[in-house]
């Protein structure tokens, strides 16, 4: 009943019959645990928590409590607090693909590049086929200043997944930041073709264009979206009213304006906000 309600988007419905459950239930240590994981599920991660400490309070040898508790501190932003649990598991444990992952986005976002790296590369390593390490590497190697050898992992990923559209995006981060706008066009044009649901993959085919002058392109972009996604993670509505103060070139024929270095590391800086919006 309380994923019924939860389908239904009546959350407040959806905590009452949790509170009754976990009075019936006692507290026990299944219950809280399905409950944290379903409330997690509909992200609303504060009582997922409160779920998940419970559960670990009953089975204080449980590590999947311990994981699924360090997962929903990554999803609120408190990246002490989801290293700590995670740290806590036994060492076969943090081998895991899943845990491996989770660990390297952590190390990144608390700056501790080259652990995230290294983690990423282990992951790779026992994973080849998964896509989204190779991106995390990727951009943990591009904000770090290694172009080439963020280069040559985007490659080794889409040599394995060719059809990756996060892959794809990420070699459209690579050529803006190298100061290639036609391949940067492409490549993120395929990403919305390939996952059009997407947010962040019309976001940064949609910033692109402004950036580089095309503002003409960017309405093309958001309406787009729209049309693919009515009920998306973009705030269409308010960006096309910036946009509508903003005069559109009347030669929409010409080329993308270059972009200097700073606006191509300030370009780096907003996709990986974009990554970062979507936790």
């Amino acid at each position: 009943m309380a994923e019924a309600y939860l389908k239904l988007g009546q959350a407040e419905e959806a905590k009452k019959i949790a509170a009754r459950l976990d009075k019936v239930s006692g507290a026990d240590y299944r219950t809280a645990l399905g409950l944290g994981v379903l409330l997690a599920r509909y992200r609303m991660y504060p009582e997922a928590i409160q779920h998940f400490q419970m559960a670990l309070k009953a089975d204080r040898a449980s590590n999947e409590a311990r994981y699924n508790l360090a997962n929903a501190y990554y999803q609120v932003g408190d990246y002490r607090r989801a290293l700590e649990f995670l740290e806590q598991l036994p060492e076969q444990s943090r081998k895991d693909d899943t845990t491996l992952s989770l660990l390297g986005d952590l190390y990144a976002r608390l700056g501790r590049g080259p652990e995230a790296a290294r983690t990423f590369q282990q992951a790779i390593s026992q994973s080849p086929d998964k896509d989204p390490n190779y991106l995390s590497l990727a951009l943990i190697q591009l904000s770090s200043g290694e172009i080439s050898a963020a280069e040559a992992t985007l490659r080794q990923g889409l040599a394995r997944t060719p059809n990756s559209g996060k892959l794809l995006w990420g070699m459209g981060i690579l050529s803006v930041v190298q100061g290639r706008n036609d391949p940067a066009e492409e490549y993120f044009k395929k990403c919305t073709d390939l996952i059009p649901e997407w947010p962040t993959s019309h976001a940064a085919l949609g910033i692109f264009y402004y950036v580089t002058g095309q503002v003409g392109k960017v309405k093309e972009t958001l309406n787009r979206y729209q049309e693919l996604s009515p009920g998306g993670g973009l705030n269409v509505k308010r960006i096309q009213e910036i946009l509508a103060n903003t005069p559109v070139s009347e030669d929409q024929s010409s080329e993308p304006k270059p972009l200097s270095l700073e606006s191509r590391r300030q370009f780096l800086q907003l996709a990986l906000a974009l990554l970062e919006q979507e936790s």
